[in-house]
């Protein structure tokens, strides 16, 4: 098992000397299926680690270390919301364009802050982020191979579902807060948009490419013990 981690982590070196990172991050994928295995050497995990955040460098904008933990997430919610606020006591276009500005950002940084919570309350600990994904402004975190193995099936698919989850129940409150206490009718349709837009996003596509593709993917894997 050991021999056919080390070919992939060659294939890995290879093809990130030769900038084809799509088969890189393939051989990435297949050398962490192969290491979820009792027994499994932490240098090996760890060589992992490296790796991915090697190639993940290359195809996504790395953030500073900082946003590896809820100081600057909870920080953008803070500024995300004190914008939002402003939809309600402006009017007009400048209420519609605070509206949108700090949905957005509350949005976007309630959907790493999920994960890092979750991450920490199971003990999996968030080494980097990025922003990527299909949208460039998407930040996405990732977690330690070393803590994420540990942990068990359901708690790796809830770390996973739990961003999703999030960003759902945040674009809903969103929308009911508009509804109820907003006196535009424009902002009112808009929240309603983006909650369904929302919706079917978490209905249709995240099972099949993202967050919920993951969970469900993890319940088939057991706690893995990992020798120093």
């Amino acid at each position: 098992m050991e021999d056919k981690l080390k070919d992939l982590l060659a294939k890995i070196d290879e093809s990130i000397k030769k900038g084809d990172f799509k088969s890189s991050l393939k051989f990435l994928n297949k050398a962490v299926r192969e290491a979820r295995y009792d027994g499994v050497k932490s240098a090996i995990v760890n060589e992992l680690n490296r790796k991915r955040i090697e190639i993940y460098d290359r195809i996504f904008i790395p953030l500073p270390k900082i946003f590896s933990n809820e100081t600057p997430w909870i920080l953008g919610l803070i500024i995300g919301a004190i914008i939002f606020y402003y939809s309600f006591v402006t009017e007009h276009i400048v209420s519609i364009i605070s509206f949108l500005i700090g949905a957005a950002l509350i949005l976007v940084v309630t959907h790493p802050l999920a994960h890092i919570f979750i991450g920490r309350l199971y003990g999996i600990k968030i080494i980097k982020a990025y922003l990527g994904g299909v949208a460039k402004f998407e930040p996405t975190v990732i977690a330690d191979f070393l803590t994420y193995f540990s942990a068990g099936p359901k708690q790796r698919r809830n770390y996973h579902a739990a961003g999703s989850i999030t960003t759902v129940l945040t674009s809903l409150i969103i929308f009911l807060i508009v509804l109820f206490l907003s006196y535009s009718f424009y902002i009112k349709i808009l929240a309603l948009i983006i909650f369904i837009a929302i919706l079917l996003t978490d209905v249709f596509y995240s099972p099949k490419y993202s967050d919920w593709k993951r969970a469900r993917k993890e319940l088939k894997y057991k706690e893995i013990k990992v020798e120093k």
